[in-house]
């Protein structure tokens, strides 16, 4: 199992992949895109257990939702710059119909 140390002497071996970086990063952006579709409808801890839509009713809450946008995006970039690879874009995130009732 991955998790699992290896025994004394062992060598763990990187999983091989047929995929290229772009590749990989193009399978990862469109997962990202599938998992957060319903996101702005979504209850989250970090709003207090509201959801993003209810979130921007108000000028405070926008900003909140803002700063949740910008923590991911900056994840995404201190990750992507730690791998090597390309960063995934969180854009779709913030169009403004998703938060349209």
């Amino acid at each position: 199992m991955a998790n699992m140390s290896p025994s004394k002497g062992a060598e763990l071996d990187e999983p091989e992949s047929d995929m290229s970086p772009e590749m990989l990063a193009d399978l990862i952006e469109k997962t990202i895109i599938r998992m957060c579709a319903n996101w702005a409808g979504e209850l989250m801890r970090a709003l207090s257990e509201k959801t993003p839509r209810q979130t921007i009713k108000t000028p405070a809450g926008l900003e909140r939702v803002k700063g949740l946008l910008r923590s991911y995006e900056a994840s995404e970039k201190q990750q992507s710059a730690e791998q090597g690879s390309r960063e995934v874009s969180y854009e779709f995130l913030w169009c403004e119909p998703k938060f349209k009732e």
